[in-house]
Formats: structure tokens, sequence, C-alpha cells
């Protein structure tokens, strides 16, 4: 019977999903084939323009059409223009439409709208140097998802905050749970893999993480070739990396000789990551070669592409730090200063975003470990059912064995039937013992918060919420004002910062005000000019005393000393 059961499963489950796709087809088989060509096109299997059928989607009066096309859209500003600002504009466009929709939509089809924007929304946000938004999105869509698709999120996520040693481990179950034919996600995911070798590298210096990256880079290699058959593309993307390790063992002639392979090739200026990637590549390593004049070249190419469109923060603040390096040691301080700043204030950003990401990859393993505490909470509760029906069973027949014992008894000896029938001292006073014992220790509650996902999610949500709205600068920013806020208790607020956040309330409220003023500081020059008083005043100080004694502790400098580096940047 449960073998059936099983069988049974694993048919619905292979056969719900083609079903889904079958009756998509099946309601709009004029379009299927222009569906079918546009995914070719996407995939490299086709070298057409895919503009045409896109808007063939868009003019069908079909809102599942037109969501597709949206969707569509915002794949070819993002994999083929590399314009990631019109990419987020149009999949942001296509998220909202495909939701206020959703009752007029194909259950399949409105899922896998869903599915592919959120997706798209997560790299968008990591190429623009804002994983935090990457993670909120992709965790705001999580039920899209099933485990192996989230997992893949998951590490690209740890990598992001420079933990290099998880996000490899995760990457690699993934691997290992993950169906050879997904030919895609594999070699995407031993790309990932491989940069996190490189960076590995970086840290502890041992060549065998370099040798590591350069095995996961050749899989990438013949992955990508299975699933796209673009030879010249998958090139471009394997020699830029094997370039970056030759950099890294110090072999710049080596690594130029790689970039040098295609960066006038024609596919490479269809795509404006990789020719990025191939001008930064190149000016560092000429830079490191002592070619001063080359690598101006390739930093000058790397600011005029800036200029026409969306360049990665990557190499936008590398650049800069390439920049201030060639200036400082040409012996120009002041434009050394310059681009120093701008670095600064780049990767300051970076940081602040990353801080973000921190926040919410701990909320996702405090739930995915409140799920295995659940799960095996379960499996006790179970162990303990089973045997204690199996001790009721076992007392029961000892009981009954007795009972029939006794009636034998009975009927031998003939006792006196006022014994039977009238209860003795001892007896009343072990019934009365067994009632004080039920009444002094009652079952123990369970507390209700750390297995409360659902409330936990609703705090974290408002809390987002409070942050967007800059909350934390109001004078009255307090926990009782938060619990009211947000509807719910103190002592549930105070676990959520002390349990999911690891600091205390203060802790995090003293952090958002310092980090935010530091934005203001670095955007508005207005703010150099107020009195400390006023400052204090603006980010939710009444004290300026408070105030800079805070502003010491978390930057470790005092405030006046931090504002001469703005009269610098104002000479």
């Amino acid at each position: 019977m449960y073998y059936f059961l099983f069988k049974s499963l694993i048919v619905l489950f292979l056969i719900i999903p083609s079903y889904f796709s079958a009756q998509y087809k099946k309601e709009h088989p004029q379009y299927s084939h222009i569906i079918e060509n546009i995914e070719a096109i996407h995939n490299y299997k086709k070298k057409e323009d895919a503009t045409t059928p896109i808007d063939t989607l868009k003019k069908s009066g079909n809102i599942c059409l037109y969501t597709r096309a949206l969707s569509f859209e915002a794949k070819e500003y993002y994999l083929i223009k590399n314009h990631l600002n019109k990419a987020l504009e149009t999949t942001l466009q296509c998220l909202q439409i495909t939701e206020k929709n959703k009752n007029k939509m194909h259950q399949y089809c409105y899922k896998i709208v869903i599915k592919e924007c959120a997706r798209r929304l997560f790299y968008v946000y990591r190429k623009k140097g804002e994983p935090d938004k990457a993670l909120k999105i992709i965790s705001k869509y999580k039920s899209f998802y099933d485990d192996a698709e989230f997992l893949r999120f998951r590490y690209i996520s740890y990598l992001d905050l420079h933990n290099y040693e998880k996000g490899i481990e995760t990457a690699r179950l993934f691997l290992k749970t993950t169906e050879k034919t997904q030919l895609e996600p594999i070699a995407n995911t031993h790309n990932i893999v491989g940069y996190a070798f490189t960076q590995r590298y970086e840290i502890e210096k041992k060549t065998i993480w370099l040798d590591s990256a350069k095995s996961h880079y050749k899989k990438a290699f013949e992955y990508g070739n299975s699933f796209n058959h673009n030879l010249a593309f998958n090139s471009i993307l394997y020699h830029a990396r094997l370039a970056r390790i030759e950099t890294q063992k110090g072999n710049y002639q080596n690594a130029i000789k790689y970039y040098q392979k295609h960066y006038k090739s024609v596919e490479i200026t269809k795509n404006i990551s990789e020719y990025q990637s191939y001008c930064y590549g190149l000016a560092e390593n000429y830079w490191k070669s002592a070619n001063e004049k080359e690598a101006f070249k390739y930093l000058s190419k790397l600011d005029s592409l800036s200029k026409k469109t969306s360049i990665e923060q990557q190499y936008y603040a590398a650049s800069l730090n390439l920049y201030r390096e060639i200036y400082q040691k040409k012996g120009n301080l002041d434009k050394a200063l310059h681009y120093a700043n701008l670095y600064l204030v780049t990767i300051q950003k970076l940081e602040s975003h990353k801080d973000k990401t921190q926040e919410l990859i701990t909320l996702i393993d405090a739930d995915e470990a409140h799920e295995k505490i659940e799960q095996i909470s379960i499996v006790k509760r179970k162990f303990i059912y089973f045997w204690g029906v199996l001790f009721i069973i076992v007392v029961s027949i000892v009981v009954l064995i007795s009972i029939i014992y006794q009636k034998r008894l009975w009927k031998k000896h003939k006792p006196d039937q006022s014994l039977i029938f009238s209860p003795n001292k001892k007896d009343i006073e072990v019934e009365n013992t067994n009632n004080i014992v039920s009444e002094e220790f009652p079952p123990a509650e369970k507390t209700e918060f750390f297995t409360d996902i659902e409330e936990l999610e609703r705090i974290n949500t408002g809390m987002l919420k409070l942050e967007e709205k800059e909350e934390f600068v109001n004078p009255d920013f307090k926990l009782s004002f938060v619990a009211k806020k947000l509807k719910t208790n103190t002592s549930y607020l105070s676990a959520y910062f002390n349990h999911y956040l690891g600091k205390n309330f203060n802790e995090y409220v003293q952090e958002k005000r310092i980090t935010y003023l530091i934005q203001l500081l670095d955007e508005d020059p207005k703010f150099h000019r107020y009195t400390i008083q006023a400052i204090a005043e603006h980010i939710g100080y009444k004290s300026a005393s408070a105030f800079t004694k805070i502003f010491k502790k978390h930057m470790g400098k005092n405030f006046s000393d931090y504002k001469q580096k703005f009269k610098h940047k104002q000479l």
C-alpha cells in the first residue's frame, strides 16, 4: 500500500508541472512558438534580435502573454544589453502588474513570471552592489522556489558577505542535491565556487585554492557549452577567469595574453559586463607590469563606458582604487586624495548593504534552525507517543490478568462483600495524594516565540518598514514605542533583537543613527555646516555630549576629527 502511494506521488510530481505547461501552450497555441523562439535567442541558440517577438506578445491583448513579454524584455536589458537600471525598472513594473492581475492569470503563468522577476531582481541588485535588497526580494518570494533553488540564493548571499567557507560548503551541497540535467545552474554554481576559492586564496595565500578555482572554472566551461552551445562567449568568460588567476599568481604578462585573446572580438562588445571586466583586467595588469600609459588607456575606456551605461559597482570601486594608487605613486597627492575619498564613499555604501544582508541571512538561518528544531520535536513527540501507547497496552494487559486472577481468588475464598464495596482509609489517602500531585505540577507551557516563525517574520517585516521610513531618528524611538507600532509586546521585541540580530535595542538604534549620519554627510554638503548640537538633534539625540560619546564608540574617532575630511573635499 505504501509503495503504491509513494509511486503515485512521484507520478503526480512529474505530471503536474508538465500539465500546467501543456495547458498554457494549449490556451495560447499561436504564441507558443514565439515564446520558444525568444527563449532560444536568450540562451544563445539563435543569433537574432528578440525585440520583434517580444512586441508581438505585448500586443496580444492577453495579460499572461503581456507579463511574459515584460519579463523577457527585462531579461533582454539584463542579459544582452547590460542596462541594469532599465532591467530593474522593467522587472519591478512586471512584478507589480503580475501581482495586481493574479486572479486574471493562469496559475502556471502567474508562478513562472513571479519566479523570473524575483530571480532577476536578485541578480540585478547584486550587480548594483545592494546584496541586502537582493536577499530581501528572494526571501519575500521564497515559497515560489523549491529547497534546492533557495539553497542557491543562500550560498550566493554567504559569498556576498565574504563568508567563503560557508558559501563553498552550501554551494557544494547544492551541486550534490541538483540533478545533472540542470546544466545552467550547475555551470553557474561552478563559476561562483571558483570565484570563492580565488577570494579564499587572497586571505590564506594557499596555492591549492587557486588550483581548486581553476578546476571549477573548467567544469563551468564544459557545462556552459553543453547548455547554450555558445563557444565564443563561453571562452570569453573562461579566459577572463584564468587571467584573474594568473594575476593572483603574479604572472601579469600571461594574464594580459588571456585578455587580449578576446578584447577586440565582436562577441565581447555585445556584453557590456564582460567588456568592463576586460577593460579593468587589462588596466590592472599593465599597471602591475609598470606600463602606466596602457593602464590609463584602459581605465579611460572604463570611464567613457560608465557615462553611457550602468557600470557594475565592483569595477567602479576597483577602478577608483587603481586611480588612487597610480596618482599616489606619481606624487600627485591632490588627485590621489580625490580618488581615495570617492573610493571610501563607495566602499562605505557597499559595506552598509553588506551589514543589512548579514541581518537578513541571520534571520533566514534562524528560521531554518527553528524548522529543524520543530522537526526534531515532532520526532520526539512521535517517539514518546509510541512508547506511551505501548506502556498503556502493557499496563492494561497486566491489570486485566490481575483482575482475572483476583476474580478466581474471590470465587475460591468467598470474601466478605463489605470489604469490597467499602474503601479503606489507605486507599483514600493514596487517591488524595494523586490529586495533590496533579494540581501542584501542571504540564509545562511551551514558549511561543522561539517556534513562532510567522511572528518573527511579521516583526522583521515591520522593522524593515520602519527603517525605510527612517523612524529611528525620532527621539521617541524607544522599545515601547516600536512595540506599539508593530502591535507586539516588548518581551517579543527584545528577544528579536537579542536572539536574531545579536544585539540589544540600544546598540541597534545607535548603529542605524550613526550609519544614517555618515550617509547624510557624504551626500549633502549642507550638513557640514551644522553645529554638533544641531546634528545630534537631527538624528534623534537631545544631548550633544551623548551623541559625541556614541559616535566615538562606533567610529573610533571624535566627531570633530571625522568632519575634518570634508574640509579637504571643499578645498
